[in-house]
């Protein structure tokens, strides 16, 4: 119609210029017809989207082994489901290949496309999981991402791995525990007090039901440990540059209660040109995290899935 910029001639590309404003396409003019000082020049390249979704058909999802597509395309699909429908549709077969699609989709992931990528593990001890351009990292022996032995506190608490001065000496779950028996050893009031029959069966889970629910010693201790991994994760930023740091595990359940008080910290001890190209989240899996990931990585090792 009038007004839409169109090529010559079927199959000819066209020259235009994109103006570039807060980081979206603001307008699409003819060449030459818009102020250079509107967006970055792009020296007549080609401007391309980025994928944020795949386009997928769970119908034809792994029947090519037993059904392939002779030639390749949108027609030859149609009939090579349609054919493998007939010979070896079943409903435990249908349930076994969509379970197995979905399953892949999630170990995938479909919500961003970051490449780099620290998962913290936050629950009865801290963990640390690294994605570096699309791969996980695990190091030479598979030890790597031990960031609960960060050794920066200044204590003489003996760490379960003999060491002292251990993150996980005063921010893990167990520490958590261990300083809420403190405290109410003390008299200093709780809610607990009237969730658990003896100090003694005391958990990691009642000090984040506590918090969720605003007790203040809970919510304290909370705070506290959230500084200092905040500390530990500044020092992360300056050594990673991560597009995006993921906090899960049971602690990382009380949402804010322990996220403002890592981002303080990391706007405290980090470098500003690194924490501000930095997101934040808190995983969507709470404390299965850990285990659902282990389950992923040994399904995809096992069945050679990349």
């Amino acid at each position: 119609g009038a007004g839409r910029l169109r090529p010559a001639g079927d199959g000819d590309l066209v020259a235009l210029d994109l103006a570039i404003e807060a980081g979206r396409i603001a307008a699409i003019a003819p060449a030459g017809a818009t102020d250079a000082a509107r967006g970055p020049d792009l020296d007549a390249s080609l401007v391309l989207p980025g994928f944020l979704d795949l386009h997928t058909h769970l119908d034809k999802g792994h029947i090519w082994p037993r059904q392939p597509n002779a030639t390749g395309d949108g027609a030859g699909a149609s009939q090579a489901t349609a054919q493998d429908r007939t010979k070896n549709w079943h409903a435990e077969d249908v349930r076994r290949r969509m379970d197995f699609a979905l399953r892949t989709a999630y170990a995938k992931g479909v919500v961003a496309d970051e490449q780099n990528v620290l998962f913290i593990n936050l629950d009865d001890g801290i963990g640390m999981g690294i994605i570096i351009n699309g791969n996980l990292y695990s190091g030479k022996s598979g030890f790597a991402g031990e960031f609960g032995h960060m050794p920066f506190l200044n204590n003489d608490i003996i760490c379960h791995c003999g060491k002292k001065g251990c993150l996980e000496t005063e921010a893990s779950g167990v520490a958590l525990v261990q300083q809420m028996k403190e405290a109410l050893q003390q008299g200093i009031s709780s809610s607990i007090t009237g969730k658990v029959d003896t100090i003694e069966h005391l958990k990691l889970q009642h000090i984040v039901n506590a918090a969720k629910h605003d007790d203040t010693l809970a919510i304290e201790l909370l705070s506290k440990a959230g500084e200092k991994i905040g500390k530990g994760i500044a020092i992360l930023l300056n050594l990673f540059n991560p597009e995006l740091v993921v906090l899960g595990g049971k602690i990382s359940t009380t949402g804010s209660i322990i996220l403002l008080p890592v981002l303080s910290a990391i706007n405290k001890f980090s470098l500003n040109l690194v924490n501000t190209d930095t997101s934040f989240k808190i995983s969507t899996l709470g404390e299965d995290a850990g285990l659902i990931g282990t389950s992923l990585l040994m399904r995809n090792r096992l069945l050679d899935l990349t």
